[in-house]
């Protein structure tokens, strides 16, 4: 995999650079908003060629663990009247029988997580960002998405945004290998005081890049878009997540359809 900045030079990543691997992730998906957090966006962070997506978990009322950004999803019954149901006070069964878009004649609807995990073990992607947006249910469902990847395969494929004191011994008794995202935690005599340093990420937004310094840990941006591919690159990240649709142009079109990965 070969990135190069705006002058053409050759970036050195991964090995070559003496760090662990350069990930290039998508965000909820390769799709814009709209349709993020769907198999039609995992396929096409595939098609793409990247190496994994950031996604956002949420429980449903019996306890599934689904793909959704928002509290609340909205689509068409199969009466055609459309419907705005709560997750986590709904059975998987009845907001999956939503469908939330159409491209090409396919319905989308909600999505497993589990089913999402098997298709990133199917495709051998390198991580999974697992961002938990539930409220009164996070520690369940940070759990729970922990069973799925130890069950699915993926120990040491998964970086959780979640982990507490509540739930950090449960994600390792299921995820030995887990990472997780930092952010400005105080590592030492934390939580995390016991894992390697290289499975604890620091965020940084593509706007904070230039007052960031890496304090020995690995770090990615997030959010990251196509103008600020340059700038963001000749700081050497460890991964990038890229939004789908940013700048008012996308990606596929604007960045990663040029880049030799």
């Amino acid at each position: 995999m070969n990135l190069y900045d705006g002058t053409g030079a050759l970036i050195p990543v991964g090995d070559s650079a003496g760090k662990i691997p350069w990930f290039n992730l998508s965000h909820k998906g390769k799709a814009p908003d709209a349709y993020g957090n769907s198999i039609y966006a995992f396929n096409r962070t595939q098609e793409f060629g990247m190496d994994g997506t950031e996604l956002d978990l949420r429980l449903t009322s019996d306890n599934i663990v689904v793909c959704s950004h928002d509290s609340d999803i909205t689509g068409e019954n199969s009466q055609g009247v459309t419907q705005t149901l709560t997750i986590s006070s709904n059975t998987y069964a009845t907001l999956a029988a939503l469908t939330l878009f159409t491209i090409d004649n396919v319905d989308y609807h909600l999505v497993k997580f589990e089913d999402v995990a098997r298709m990133a073990f199917y495709w051998g992607w390198k991580c999974l960002q697992l961002d938990v947006k539930s409220a009164s249910n996070i520690d369940s469902c940070t759990i729970k998405a922990s069973e799925i990847i130890r069950d699915c395969g993926l120990s040491g494929k998964a970086m959780y945004f979640s982990a507490n004191a509540n739930t950090i011994d449960d994600i390792l008794a299921n995820d030995p290998l887990a990472m997780f995202d930092i952010g400005s935690a105080t590592v030492t005599g934390s939580i995390y005081e016991d894992i390697p340093t290289e499975r604890l990420w620091r965020s940084v937004h593509r706007s904070n890049l230039p007052s960031y310094t890496k304090d020995g840990h690995p770090f990615y941006v997030y959010d990251a878009g196509a103008s600020q591919a340059d700038d963001i690159m000749s700081y050497q990240p460890n991964a990038i997540q890229w939004q789908a649709d940013t700048d008012g142009a996308s990606l596929s079109e604007t960045f990663l359809a040029n880049v030799d990965w």
